[in-house]
């Protein structure tokens, strides 16, 4: 069991909830990156690094999939495919 579950929750539903946080905050950045804000695209490039070092991580728990969930951590994942970024990385 990695690091991040713990004895009062079990490691999917920890899983699940680092992945809609970051879901949610990516969605936010897409939102306000509609004009090519050079920060911004910053922080999405963050909210992505942030995604592959917890799934990363998480490989260490029995049953995680990391291409499943980097694409729960994409509020597209048809037009932003998270998985992608662990193919590249891998």
């Amino acid at each position: 069991m990695s690091q991040y579950a713990s004895r009062y929750y079990a490691a999917p539903h920890v899983w699940n909830l680092v992945a809609k946080t970051l879901r949610e905050h990516y969605a936010l950045l897409m939102q306000l990156d509609a004009r090519g804000n050079k920060e911004i695209t910053a922080r999405r490039r963050t909210v992505e690094d942030i995604a592959m070092l917890f799934a990363q991580r998480f490989t260490q728990d029995q049953g995680f999939d990391p291409l499943v969930w980097l694409d729960r951590c994409s509020p597209d994942p048809n037009y932003y495919p998270f998985s992608e970024l662990w193919r590249q990385d891998v």
